[in-house]
């Protein structure tokens, strides 16, 4: 047996619950596969479907984004305050019949309220399930437990999108109602398993004590590592993230003058890097401190947003360095995946638990509206050198901002 393999033995073992963290993992990969077969969809059912021109339909569904920054600190304090899970229960019902109803929604006012509800639903049920799966695995084991995690939710959303696609190409109302009822139903039916999942007796201990929960700007206040944090996600959501499916795409089509199927098979690189190095790299870090997790991350993006300004200059290797970078970048994710969510889990108390999630969503939330709208602008304008600048700037001060920092005790990757 390997170490990886042993460690992961350990970490289901020793957790708050073998069989909840297995459960609430599972219930997470279905979610992601459900979501996939509905998300991709959105613009192209709005538009070609439903006779929404393309301009408002791409607005409408930046309705769910906007909502969710309302959402998230506000489900990081119900956390709190009741349960992780009866909250995560409550999102996943108010997203699950938003989407069912999203199907049958047939003018922009319907669809444009169905969104916000399957927004706000979400943007509640992800910082408590975040705040759910930390409360179940050890302290020691963050970084295991949150690397599997993005794990199945890519191979989740891998899976959703293919049956999508396959909807997609067909052009059919009915199938592509049935989906969205399948994805309903599968949040929904989530929604009530997960209030099976037990809780650790110290997360029941803390919301029994008579504690005053601050307002979220207070407990950001009060915690100067949270904010170390919280600024390296919010650059990194705004400056990479972000970009995977905005600005990359725009700048691969519009500069470097990329074929769809390149870019296609970016996405496909990406999505299968990140389920095929994910073992190696949990072995390869086990052990190292934040920082160097971190710095590590760090270098990777930096290298593959060259490589995606390079394939725009140098026509005989372009495509093949678009690909490349698709899967440079999935180190990166598998990188962050293992280090930030353990971290702010570390820090937060289990009284705080909820709110530090709730924090971490908001700034990924804030990151991705910010990079999106920006690069956005930034590439209709034709200033492509001035959004690489951009990007590299925002890594760079990430870096400096965090690797500045104190010292994270007690974190490491296992």
């Amino acid at each position: 047996m390997t170490r990886l393999a042993q460690t992961n033995k350990i970490m289901w073992q020793t957790s708050g619950s073998q069989k909840g963290i297995k459960t609430l993992l599972a219930l997470q990969l279905c979610i992601a596969w459900g979501n996939g077969m509905t998300i991709p969809l959105l613009v192209f059912y709005l538009h070609e479907l439903r006779d929404i021109p393309l301009g408002l339909a791409t607005s409408v569904t930046s309705i769910a984004m906007i909502v969710s920054l309302a959402g998230n600190p506000i489900g990081g304090y119900l956390a709190d305050r009741f349960s992780a899970r009866s909250v995560s229960s409550i999102g996943l019902m108010f997203a699950g019949i938003a989407t069912a109803l999203l199907g049958y929604s047939s003018n922009s006012w319907q669809i444009a309220g169905v969104i916000a509800c399957l927004g706000f639903g979400l943007s509640i049920s992800l910082p408590s399930q975040d705040a759910l799966l930390a409360i179940l695995a050890s302290e020691q084991y963050l970084s295991t437990a949150f690397s599997f995690q993005l794990f199945l939710r890519n191979a989740g959303l891998c899976i959703g999108s293919a049956v999508g696609l396959l909807v997609m190409g067909r052009v059919d109302l009915k199938e592509i109602q049935t989906l969205y009822i399948s994805d309903g139903f599968i949040m929904l039916l989530a929604a009530l398993i997960i209030l099976r999942v037990p809780e650790s007796k110290n997360a029941k201990k803390a919301r029994k004590e008579e504690v005053r929960l601050l307002s979220l700007l207070a407990v950001i206040g009060d915690d100067k590592r949270l904010q170390k944090v919280l600024i390296l996600n919010f650059l990194l959501s705004a400056a990479v993230f972000s970009q995977l499916h905005s600005g990359f795409p725009a700048y691969a089509a519009e500069f470097a003058k990329h074929s769809s199927e390149v870019i296609s098979a970016a996405y496909i690189a990406n999505t299968v890097s990140v389920v095929a190095l994910q073992m190696l790299i949990l072995r390869l870090i086990r052990g190292w401190r934040h920082k160097k997790i971190i710095a590590t991350m760090c270098f990777s993006l930096l290298v593959t947003i060259a490589l995606v300004y390079s394939s725009a200059h140098t026509r005989e290797f372009g495509a093949i360095l678009f690909v490349g970078a698709a899967a440079i970048f999935a180190v990166g994710e598998i990188l962050y995946a293992a280090a930030v969510p353990g971290m702010v889990n570390l820090i937060a108390s289990d009284r705080s638990r909820g709110q530090y999630n709730g924090a971490l969503v908001l700034s990924t939330t804030a990151g991705y509206l910010c990079g999106v709208t920006s690069s956005g602008f930034i590439l209709s304008s034709g200033h492509q050198n001035l959004w690489f600048f951009a990007l590299l700037t925002a890594i760079l001060s990430a870096s400096v901002t965090f690797l500045g920092a104190g010292p994270l005790r007690g974190f490491s990757a296992r």
